[in-house]
């Protein structure tokens, strides 16, 4: 919202907009996988109390189909602080959990 100001100045009109309504999404960056959790609509009350287990559940779905290890404290952290970046949620895979490009 604090946005909205700036975006609106920058879109012309009549450009398709969507709005999309996922907490959690998760992709893949070669074999790491990244998590990017969105704090859910106020209106959502269950989904702001199960924010974790909705996560993990994905995250399990996942990795289901391509294993890997789980950064546990990752998972957490991103669902805690609902930053809306992605963050890198699995281990050794080759990239590091540190690098400075996903902070």
């Amino acid at each position: 919202p604090e946005h909205i100001e700036e975006l609106f100045a920058r879109v012309q009109v009549n450009t398709p907009v969507y709005l999309v309504d996922q907490s959690v999404k998760l992709g893949w960056y070669g074999e790491t996988l990244f998590m990017e959790v969105h704090p859910p609509l106020e209106e959502d009350a269950e989904a702001r109390a199960n924010l974790l287990r909705y996560a993990l559940e994905k995250v399990y779905a996942v990795i289901a189909e391509h294993p890997v290890t789980l950064d546990g404290a990752a998972v957490r952290r991103a669902v805690a602080e609902t930053r809306g970046i992605p963050v890198p949620i699995s281990t050794g895979t080759g990239h590091a959990i540190d690098n400075p490009l996903f902070r």
